[in-house]
């Protein structure tokens, strides 16, 4: 193998570990929100919450569809695996973005 291939940051390894940490830190939310919900004003923390988890979504996604289609450009290993999270990441992307503009249409429409 080159010297310059082991040295260059390898695509599939940044876009598998940022999936894999907005997947993580939703499943931590969730049993933090689940923990809460004892709690008088438990709507208020998964509302917030929730809008923050659905916000992220939209360029997570991007970002992920990004460098999948940076990695099969390149050609490197795993490429059935980046096809995968293409599509995926993709869905994501379609299925959040009419809801997160909205999200930030109507939170631009609140009177401070």
């Amino acid at each position: 193998m080159p010297e310059g291939l082991e040295r260059r940051t390898r695509c599939y390894r940044r876009a598998f570990g940022l999936l894999g940490g907005w997947l993580i830190c939703g499943v931590v939310l969730a049993v933090v929100l689940l923990a809460t919900i004892t709690d008088v004003n438990a709507g208020y923390p998964a509302l917030f919450f929730g809008g923050l988890f659905m916000m992220t979504a939209v360029p997570v996604a991007v970002a992920c569809a990004v460098l999948a289609g940076a990695s099969l450009k390149r050609r490197e290993p795993y490429r059935r695996a980046m096809i995968g999270l293409l599509v995926i990441s993709s869905l994501i992307a379609l299925r959040f973005l009419s809801r997160t503009l909205t999200f930030v249409v109507a939170l631009l429409q609140t009177r401070w």
